[in-house]
Parts: structure tokens; C-alpha cells; sequence
């Protein structure tokens, strides 16, 4: 079952990113873990203009979803339970409705 975009809105960015494999972090049991994450590793990995271009560098993207990866691995192994269903994460600065569906990640390098 797919997990709508807007409660793990950084996991379903990454998920999305144009031109590479699908990693479906969004729907794993540990996304409520792995959101929390992954907004700690946008802002020590990605530029801070990626949300307002939808640029990121390939190495950028890469190293992320590489440490998630890792990171979803380690939580499924160690039977650590995710956080108790209907926990609301702080989401990030307010968006125009529907802006989510619009953002797209397009991996090169941005002129």
C-alpha cells in the first residue's frame, strides 16, 4: 500500500527522484524513523536552494539514499518497532496545497 506523499514528504521526494531506481523508504515500516533522518541528512548533504529548484547534485542524492538504506537495514535488523502509528512528525515549512506533487528532483549538476 503506497503511503500518500504528504506524511513523509522528504522520504516521498527521495523516493521520487527522476532517473534513479525507486527505494520505496516511504512505505517501509521505519519511515517515521527514516523521515526524521532523512531531514537531518538534507541539510548536512543538499544545497539550500534543492527545495526551491529541484536540483541536486547526483553525488548529493546518492550519498542519502545510501545512508537510508543503511540506516532502514540496521532498524529492521535490530527489531527496533517504529514509532506508534497516527505520531505526527513536524512537518516542514508550510507549502502551497498540492505543492508536493509538483516537486520533482531532477539528479545532475545545476547550471
Amino acid at each position: 500500500m503506497a503511503t500518500h506523499p504528504h506524511q513523509y514528504p522528504t522520504l516521498s521526494l527521495i523516493d521520487r527522484a527522476a532517473g534513479m531506481p525507486p527505494t520505496c523508504f516511504a512505505d517501509d515500516p521505519a519511515a517515521p524513523r527514516l523521515e526524521l533522518r532523512a531531514r537531518k541528512l538534507l541539510a548536512d548533504y543538499w544545497s539550500g536552494t534543492a527545495w526551491l529548484t529541484g536540483m541536486v547534485s547526483e553525488v548529493a542524492l546518492c550519498i542519502v539514499r545510501e545512508i537510508l538504506a543503511c540506516e532502514r537495514i540496521a532498524l529492521s535488523d535490530t527489531g527496533i518497532p517504529a514509532p506508534v502509528a497516527g505520531v505526527l512528525i513536524p512537518g516542514p515549512a508550510p507549502v502551497t496545497d498540492g505543492a508536493e506533487a509538483n516537486l520533482a528532483i531532477h539528479v545532475g549538476v545545476a547550471p
